[in-house]
């Protein structure tokens, strides 16, 4: 998957990653000709272009994965899943689910580990780049722009249906989807969330087992006051006949 070419739109996250990252690493080396005194129109990004060709659709793969372990809605999309309306937002903004500060410091630590391989000696391998490709300030963009779409799609992800029922505010289109049977027919469900919602349904188990259990204590006392009440009651009874 190469990356999208300068002035098309990405659209799928795997290109938009692509995009960004090689976006940066051109920035970087336009600069880098800049303060040596060459002309930026000497710049030429063919070298980048041919080594993205090789490993842009990995590179996306693998942000996504390390993403997943910090953000859930990256574990439900791949790189060939298409990209968000970045310009969009939910209609009702109340009570929106967004990434938390401790998410994107997760999030940056573990990319930015990641992008470091493009500043190992030989990491451009033939391509003509001088390290460092990615300097803290390029990584810092990239990350940025990554939890930018980490961001939508943790807007765009199903809510449950009952939260919204105490919500002063209900989006239309978020109900419709959740409560439609048939999108929940076809609604596929991923390991985190089964193992959520099976986590959910034991803790419920447990609940009914220990209301079920209290219920039958209940009643095992109040039966054993029944039944001393009656032998008090007979045992008045017997003296009254005496």
């Amino acid at each position: 998957m190469s990356p999208a070419v300068a002035g098309s739109q990405c659209v799928t996250i795997g290109e938009y990653i692509s995009t960004v990252v090689l976006k940066e690493l051109c920035a970087v080396q336009m600069l880098t000709h800049k303060a040596e005194g060459s002309a930026i129109g000497m710049f030429d990004s063919t070298p980048l272009l041919q080594l993205f060709d090789q490993i842009g659709a990995g590179l996306a793969h693998d942000i996504l994965e390390v993403a997943s372990g910090w953000v859930p809605a990256a574990s439900e999309v791949t790189p060939e899943t298409l990209l968000p309306d970045l310009d969009q937002f939910p209609i009702v903004t109340q009570d929106v689910e967004s990434l938390t500060v401790q998410q994107r410091k997760l999030l940056s630590e573990s990319v930015e580990l990641l992008l470091e391989c493009f500043n190992e000696p030989g990491a451009a391998g033939d391509y003509c780049c001088e390290p460092p490709l990615l300097p803290r300030l390029s990584m810092s963009s990239i990350v940025a722009q990554i939890a930018d779409v980490l961001e939508h799609l943790t807007y765009l992800r199903p809510r449950a249906p009952g939260p919204q029922l105490y919500e002063a505010d209900i989006d239309l289109s978020t109900w419709e989807r959740v409560c439609d049977p048939e999108q929940a027919a076809v609604r596929q469900s991923t390991k985190a969330e089964l193992v959520d919602e099976l986590q959910q349904c034991r803790q419920r188990i447990f609940q009914l087992e220990k209301d079920l259990a209290k219920q039958a204590i209940a009643m095992e006392t109040e039966a054993a006051c029944a039944k001393r009440e009656h032998e008090r009651t007979a045992a008045r009874l017997m003296e009254v006949n005496q």
